[in-house]
């Protein structure tokens, strides 16, 4: 179903995905969009679930810390 108060290319995602997308007016905001589903919070990961060092862990909050996402 189309709607009127949506650009053709974006109907035509909308189609071709199956789902809305969010308008990306910046390459930041599709460089965002992009990388959200594969950065996490620092609390939100499950340690156990690896096989490396507190050491390891330690660098690896650091970097998360380090990326700020809106």
């Amino acid at each position: 179903m189309e709607d009127a108060s949506q650009s053709t290319a974006e109907q035509v995602a909308i189609d071709y995905a199956g789902t809305e997308m969010p308008t990306l007016e910046t390459p930041e905001d599709v460089h965002l969009y992009c990388i959200r589903p594969f950065v996490w919070k620092k609390d939100m990961v499950r340690w156990e679930d690896y096989n490396i060092t507190n050491t390891d862990i330690d660098f690896v909050n650091s970097l998360l810390a380090s990326v700020r996402l809106h």
